[in-house]
């Protein structure tokens, strides 16, 4: 399940071809490794954030998968039965004068201040982002499969 190393990255290094170009300075010239995970796909942030050790409100931005927006938010949320729900938000980009977007009615000029938003704000039909998902927060909980010789 590959998450990101310790290096930052460029936008133009990463992001996919899709819609409208996303400048540099919308993502502050750099992604942050600490919430950004280049090459997880949908399954992989559904493994890695519905693990039991992983708290309410954990997330990870990725790239999108498909054309509706070219990150994704995917946070741990807990359903009304009480078990582990990974939801996944479209991080969308408008252009210079709409910028980033979950919902039309709010954008935001980088990705630092929409993840820094919704960190004192619940998503809709979310949670509050708490803190970004670590590979060390996923370790507390393995599982150890037996050798097959």
């Amino acid at each position: 399940m590959g998450c990101t190393s310790s290096k930052t990255h460029k936008l133009d290094e990463i992001l996919p071809e899709k819609g409208i170009p996303v400048p540099d300075t919308a993502v502050n010239g750099n992604l942050d490794d600490n919430w950004f995970h280049e090459n997880v796909s949908r399954e992989d942030a559904e493994n890695l954030l519905g693990a039991p050790s992983i708290s309410r409100g954990t997330f990870l931005v990725r790239n999108s998968e498909h054309g509706s927006g070219p990150f994704v938010i995917s946070v741990c949320d807990i359903n009304e039965q009480g078990h582990r729900d990974v939801k996944h938000h479209y991080i969308k980009y408008g252009g210079p004068r709409i910028n980033f977007y979950i919902f039309q009615d709010q954008s935001f000029k980088t990705l630092d201040e929409l993840i820094h938003h919704y960190s004192n704000n619940p998503i809709e039909l979310s949670c509050q982002l708490t803190h970004p998902y670590s590979e060390t927060e996923s370790r507390k909980y393995v599982k150890v499969l037996p050798k097959i010789n």
